[in-house]
């Protein structure tokens, strides 16, 4: 695709997409989200397309589906090289770059499948998500309200430790 600096059509008549689509934006990819089946383009050398693959550059595909008891996400998040989703059985997945502690402090690679976030010993433990949000890092929204963030918080000082944290 040509660089456009002004609206321009973006084809995904590959796919017979419903009606009922969401659109999310990363720094160098995107995803479609079609009653609960997800679709990614754009730039995954760091995994972030959630296609199987590290590829530079990739047309609309398939995310791969990772779990046989979610049929579906709900929610989907895109960032700087990485890509956060919730799943119809309210389980949080992430892909992408894992360097900087999105999918927690011992990931620490380029992550091209979407992979289950071992949420058992977070403050997120039982707690509902509404809504995720993802650039170098990750915030989810909870049904009581609170705001949740995580990521490496080496770039203040240089180590790899996770922070989760309300923000409240």
């Amino acid at each position: 695709m040509e660089t456009a600096r002004v609206p321009t059509l973006v084809n995904v008549t590959t796919f017979k997409l419903s009606q009922h689509i969401r659109v999310v934006a990363g720094y160098e990819h995107i995803h479609v989200e079609d009653l609960g089946d997800l679709y990614s383009a754009g730039s995954g050398r760091y995994g972030e397309l959630g296609i199987g693959q590290l590829v530079e550059n990739s047309p609309l595909a398939r995310v791969a589906r990772v779990v046989a008891t979610s049929n579906s996400y709900t929610l989907v998040a895109a960032g700087i090289h990485i890509s956060i989703a919730l799943s119809d059985t309210d389980s949080l997945f992430a892909w992408g770059d894992a360097r900087f502690g999105v999918m927690g402090p011992n990931i620490n690679t380029y992550v091209s499948i979407p992979t289950r976030l071992n949420l058992t010993q977070s403050v997120l433990k039982g707690k509902t998500i509404k809504t995720i949000s993802a650039s170098s890092h990750v915030l989810v929204l909870t049904s009581e309200g609170n705001v949740y963030g995580w990521v490496s918080n080496s770039y203040t000082n240089n180590n790899y430790r996770e922070t989760m944290t309300t923000v409240n």
